[in-house]
């Protein structure tokens, strides 16, 4: 399905797509990071404690539950990343983003009076290694 199918789209008359794209994953790096960790600390607890007897909950019925729960939220990032959208067109700037819900916040380019550009030298370095 192309970008201008979707029904969430509106161009005005004379108005075309020129670009879109979705964020960068490297935008949900601490996110997927998170649930890497859960997912990994799930198998370590299997690992070194099978052995410990608990009174109240089994150690390997945690380490389940982490492990899914870790699963469960890297899927859940990607799928936010899907439901992203950034779309330039040849008059305004569209972001899209929400999975239950949708915002829109169309910008057009008659309404921006200044931009300025900060970046640290990590993001220069990373903008540089990433191709966008």
């Amino acid at each position: 399905m192309n970008i201008e199918d979707k029904n969430w789209v509106d161009l005005g008359e004379g108005e075309s797509i020129e670009w879109w794209n979705h964020p960068h994953p490297l935008n949900y790096i601490i996110e997927i990071g998170t649930g890497v960790i859960g997912f990994v600390g799930g198998i370590l607890m299997i690992l070194f404690l099978r052995d410990i007897e608990v009174p109240i909950v089994e150690p390997w019925l945690i380490s389940i539950i982490l492990m899914i729960g870790g699963l469960a939220y890297i899927s859940y990032q990607f799928l936010r990343r899907g439901f992203h959208y950034y779309i330039v067109t040849n008059k305004k700037i569209i972001e899209r983003k929400g999975i239950l819900y949708e915002k829109r916040n169309p910008v057009h380019f008659n309404r921006i009076a200044n931009t300025e550009l900060t970046r640290t030298y990590s993001e220069r370095i990373i903008s540089f290694l990433t191709p966008i």
